[in-house]
């Protein structure tokens, strides 16, 4: 499916979150600020890479990796990125390699939500960041709430029909993200995987989470603070 609206994923992204997508990559990368320069990131579910690119412009001289399951995706992700196919559930990284963690709309679609977001962390070093960018269920309240099941349910397949020939992606998008966790519940999965100073910042009305965590202990390379 995503293979098959790859060329038009990134217009439709930015139509569907009236242009605030790029805004909340920078959030995203604005979490790793305090990185040292010599950091590694791996961007899981990397998609076209523009999360990776935002990365890349936020922090100084960063090493990021870009893995995505879909290579027609990775395909038309810029030529200087460090991309490669990759499945979330089993990543193919030594524990503790990364000194960031990001992922940008991806963890909605894992089809076992426990081992993605287990890897995230295995591969993650002590000390490290980790940041999760997704949709939630939508608004807590009314009418906020209706109006955001009206907008998602209803006018996005027709979006998605239109710009991307392709309604049926574009119904899956609201659906899988009206059946996804909500923010409190995706906490209480970090917390248990032994992450840290777990918080979720909502954005967009709450239809939208920036949930950041760090992996308890100490970077395990001398001189460096995470």
């Amino acid at each position: 499916m995503f293979g098959r609206i790859a060329r038009r994923y990134d217009l439709m992204n930015s139509l569907i979150t009236l242009g605030q997508d790029a805004r909340w990559r920078r959030r995203v990368a604005g979490a790793l600020d305090g990185l040292p320069p010599s950091a590694r990131v791996l961007d899981v579910g990397t998609g076209t890479g523009r999360l990776a690119e935002a990365v890349e412009e936020q922090l100084s001289g960063p090493t990021v990796i870009g893995v995505d399951f879909t290579v027609p995706m990775l395909r038309l992700a810029a030529h200087g990125l460090r991309r490669a196919a990759a499945d979330a559930l089993s990543l193919p990284f030594a524990d503790g390699q990364f000194d960031g963690v990001v992922s940008g709309f991806l963890v909605r679609n894992l089809a076992d939500l426990e081992r993605g977001l287990a890897e995230q962390v295995r591969v993650l070093r002590p000390g490290g960041v980790l940041a999760i960018l997704e949709t939630t269920p939508g608004p807590p309240t009314w009418p906020i709430s209706a109006l955001f099941h009206l907008y998602f349910r209803m006018l996005v397949p027709v979006l998605g029909k239109l710009v991307a020939g392709d309604a049926t992606a574009y119904t899956y998008l609201p659906e899988s993200t009206l059946r996804f966790v909500r923010p409190a519940q995706l906490e209480k999965r970090l917390r248990a995987l032994g992450l840290v100073d777990v918080h979720v910042d909502l954005m967009m009305f709450g239809s939208v989470a920036l949930t950041t965590a760090r992996k308890r202990g100490y970077p395990s390379r001398p001189g460096e603070v995470l």
